[in-house]
């Protein structure tokens, strides 16, 4: 009996143990490996590029997985960008098969401030820039050829700067595999500057901050296939880059007076010398619109801006005020005391901006001639309403529930909140 319960507590401190080391382990937070494939070299370590290693859990602080290299015991804190996860080590060694002669090649960037995308499409965001000359390390390429910029060829994923993953078009490479010897020595500057303009519409400046007021003259560019596009009100060119005068950054046409600065990828300066005007703009990418949009918006606005020049003059409302419609599209509103619900002083507001922000739906465009949104109000509020144009009248209905980045405005609100001015004289 004796040796039985001596046997007993054997067991009970085997399992003791065992468990004290369970919560021990736990505590620890011993981590599951995964199977994943280095992208590149990471530098002072012993890891290449298409090399199958053993990876650990992300440190979100850092951005870092630690790994281990298959063949040893030492841990490496790597990029998360230079690893890529696979759930079996079969699946690995099939990725490392399928991009043999990519995986691990280098190129070279063959434009200035090339840019690298988060998605192999040219809408997608940017992610790193590369200098020309700039090299990166090629991980895969598509498989399915696209034309852009009349240039086809494929978009390569790479990791560029050391540790940014993205994706870049082929053609826009240097010395990748498979290039000729007269494709590593091209200097095409046109390409430079497809690969900085790219496919999306450039304004100006004044054209940015007023865009939303109508009745003022846009001023944009783009270069569609290799031709560059540029729109001064109501002036236009359309000018094939081959026959400009390239001199990185400059782009001079001569027959056409017009001379473009490249800056850098977020701004491009262009200047007009003609004998009957010098002038100059610098522009930004337009990001928010396609050229066919911008124009179509343009037309729109400064369509309800010239209606609503029309009437100018002083508008009164027993209940809401005085409203003054100046020429120049601005709007003054002196209140009768009640307190307008959406943040009009009681005292009033002059000079206010009108934007044309609202776009109106084919259900509400029939009862209405357009929305407009006031700006520069004291306190901030910026009120958007329903404009219909009567005989010598202005009826407004306030749209509690306007959304400027959300401007399609596809029924009138209910019950709406109708104001009323009858025209009592000139401005």
């Amino acid at each position: 009996m004796d040796r039985i319960y001596r046997g007993i507590s054997t067991v009970s401190i085997v399992l003791t143990v065992l468990v004290v080391w369970t919560t021990v382990l736990i505590g620890c937070g011993v981590e599951e490996l995964q199977p994943g494939v280095t992208l590149a070299d990471v530098s002072n370590t012993p890891l290449t590029a298409g090399m199958i290693v053993s990876v650990g859990t992300l440190d979100n602080r850092s951005e870092k997985f630690r790994v281990l290299a298959s063949d040893e015991s030492t841990g490496y804190n790597v990029p998360a960008d230079l690893i890529r996860l696979f759930d079996t080590r079969a699946a690995a060694e099939q990725f490392v098969r399928d991009t043999e002669g990519v995986l691990g090649a280098t190129a070279l960037s063959g434009a200035q401030a090339l840019r690298v995308r988060s998605e192999p499409e040219t809408s997608a965001d940017v992610v790193y820039r590369l200098r020309k000359g700039e090299g990166v390390t090629l991980v895969s390429s598509l498989e399915t050829p696209v034309t852009i910029n009349r240039r086809t060829g494929v978009w390569y994923e790479i990791i560029a700067g050391g540790r940014h993953r993205g994706y870049v078009f082929g053609p826009l490479l240097r010395n990748k595999p498979g290039d000729s010897l007269d494709e590593m020595d091209d200097a095409d500057e046109v390409e430079n500057v497809l690969a900085i303009i790219g496919d999306q519409p450039w304004w100006s400046r004044p054209s940015q901050s007023v865009f939303g007021r109508g009745g003022l003259d846009l001023e944009m560019f783009r270069v569609t296939g290799d031709l560059f596009e540029l729109r001064i009100g109501g002036d236009q060119w359309r000018l094939p880059l081959r026959d400009g005068e390239i001199s990185w950054p400059h782009i001079v046409f001569s027959d056409a007076g017009i001379g473009v600065t490249i800056r850098d990828g977020e701004t491009v300066d262009i200047r007009i010398e003609t004998e009957e005007t010098t002038a100059g703009w610098t522009f930004v990418p337009m990001e928010q619109m396609t050229w066919n949009t911008a124009w179509a918006e343009f037309r729109r606005r400064n369509a309800l801006a010239e209606q609503l020049s029309a009437y100018s003059g002083r508008y009164l409302s027993s209940t809401y005020g005085e409203l003054e419609i100046h020429e120049d599209g601005e709007i003054s509103w002196t209140g009768s005391g009640i307190p307008a619900p959406f943040g009009l002083p009681t005292a009033g507001a002059r000079n206010m901006r009108v934007l044309y922000t609202p776009r109106l739906s084919e259900a509400v465009s029939g009862e209405y001639e357009g929305g407009l949104m006031l700006s520069g109000i004291p306190g901030g509020a910026e009120p958007a309403f329903l404009v219909d144009l009567l005989p010598e009248a202005v009826r407004l209905v306030w749209l509690p529930d306007f959304d400027p980045a959300s401007p399609q405005v596809s029924k009138p609100p209910r019950p709406p909140m109708v104001m009323y001015f009858s025209r009592i004289g000139d401005s």
